[in-house]
C-alpha cells in the first residue's frame, strides 16, 4: 500500500510538472495576432494599387496607433494591426 502511494504521489507531481511545461511552452510561444477590421470611414473606390495606397493611408489614421495599415479586399478598405 505504501508503494502504491508513493508512485500515486510521484505520477501526481510528473503529470502536474508536465501540465506545468505545457501551459508555458504555449503562453511563450503566443505572440499577438493580427487583428483586421473593415475601416466604416473609407468611402472610396477600393479596386487598384492606388487605391491599395489611399486605404492603408487611411487605416493608418483610423483608430491609431492601433491599425498600421491597409489593403483593399472584395471592394472595401480592411485595415490591419501587424
Amino acid at each position: 500500500i505504501q508503494a502504491f502511494t508513493m508512485a500515486c504521489k510521484m505520477a501526481l507531481v510528473l503529470s502536474l510538472s508536465v501540465l506545468a511545461f505545457f501551459i508555458c511552452l504555449g503562453t511563450a510561444e503566443a505572440g499577438p495576432q493580427c487583428m483586421y477590421k473593415l475601416n466604416p470611414y473609407y468611402h472610396s473606390r477600393c479596386e487598384t494599387n492606388d487605391d491599395n495606397d489611399n486605404c492603408r493611408s487611411a487605416c493608418k489614421k483610423f483608430e491609431a496607433p492601433k491599425y498600421m495599415g491597409g489593403m483593399c479586399h472584395d471592394e472595401q478598405c480592411v485595415c490591419y494591426t501587424c
